[in-house]
């Protein structure tokens, strides 16, 4: 786990005439510092991780802590005080964007030292999405949102299919053929936005799942695709998040959307939906700019947040450990020198 975030204000615990650094204690946690962490807790301290039932001691939480795969980072967003005990609200997250918690620790200190905690770990994600379609509440933090829930469809189209971008006629095409080409009755459209390329939706599919994080766009994909209604179910979900159940479908369709979520995640997705083939279409850029330079550019700056750079050897590499060969592979070249690649796979 990495360092909390600059300008993370110190907190200190004072019981009695003695002092804790909590700010020290989380960053040293975060970094799955085991000698610095040590230093913290009394010799006899417990640990006790409520959500999975588990009793530790010093020794075992900090091996549990330290041996737990992956990158993090986290800040203190709230602590209270009562006596010698101290709860803390922690967000803990992890740097490739992968995973996200909030964690509530009752930490009672003695003499200067930790003697137990009591945590309470949740994951975090978005609403359910019955709570989501009904409009039910408002988002706590919008500023913490996805970018993709701020970015107005006609912009992102306009910008799609702007002359020296032409991406969304590219992908219309080649949609056709991600469509007509494999034996499936099922498709789920990862990021379907306003539904580009449903236009292509053979008889022979009874059932298109069009998932995507942004309400606003499904609600104008259901309303442009009305001809599907008994065949297109939008699900507004975070890819992200978990804790999301996705339904099985025959083949998922994933175009220009695993640079927004990473290999990690997709292969998270593509477990709980288990189709029998995957179809990715993932852009070559020409420099750092994953971008394409249109009057509707700026637009998109907020996504550099949550962007992970494709490589086709990587994502190949990744389908292969979720059990999935490669068995196409196309390109197909954009005005400004980029390319879309399309990848398809099958169990």
């Amino acid at each position: 786990m990495s360092a909390p975030k600059e300008g993370y204000v110190t907190v200190m615990a004072v019981v009695g005439r003695f002092q804790m650094n909590l700010t020290a204690y989380w960053k040293a946690a975060l970094q799955q510092n085991a000698d610095e962490m040590r230093k913290f807790f009394h010799k006899d301290a417990f640990i006790n991780w409520h959500n999975t039932n588990e009793h530790f001691t010093v020794e075992e939480f900090i091996r549990a802590n330290c041996e737990y795969p992956g990158s993090w980072n986290g800040e203190i967003e709230r602590i209270e005080q009562c006596h010698d005990l101290y709860i803390t609200v922690t967000h803990v997250f992890a740097t490739d964007k992968t995973s996200s918690f909030h964690v509530t620790s009752f930490i009672r200190c003695e003499a200067g030292f930790i003697t137990s905690i009591d945590e309470y770990w949740g994951d975090d994600g978005s609403a359910p999405q019955w709570r989501m379609e009904q409009n039910i509440g408002t988002s706590i933090h919008p500023a913490w949102q996805n970018p993709w829930t701020k970015i107005d469809l006609s912009d992102y189209e306009n910008h799609m299919k702007w002359e020296s971008v032409m991406q969304l006629q590219a992908m219309n095409e080649m949609m056709k053929e991600q469509f007509r080409v494999y034996p499936v009755h099922t498709i789920m459209i990862l990021g379907i936005a306003g539904g580009n390329g449903l236009e292509h939706t053979p008889s022979s599919i009874n059932k298109i799942y069009g998932v995507d994080i942004n309400p606003a766009y499904l609600a104008q994909c259901a309303k442009r695709y009305t001809h599907l209604e008994s065949v297109l179910e939008c699900v507004c979900t975070d890819l992200t998040s978990e804790n999301i159940t996705l339904p099985y479908a025959d083949i998922v369709v994933a175009n220009l959307l695993i640079e927004y979520i990473g290999y990690r995640c997709f292969q998270t997705v593509i477990a709980k939906v288990d189709p029998l083939y995957v179809s990715c279409i993932i852009q070559s850029n020409t420099d750092d700019n994953f971008v394409s330079d249109s009057p509707y550019l700026h637009v998109f700056d907020n996504l550099h947040a949550i962007h992970h750079p494709m490589q086709e050897t990587e994502l190949i590499i990744a389908m292969k450990e979720s059990g999935y060969a490669l068995i196409t592979k196309k390109e197909q070249p954009l005005p400004n020198g980029k390319k879309l690649v399309q990848l398809d796979f099958k169990k």
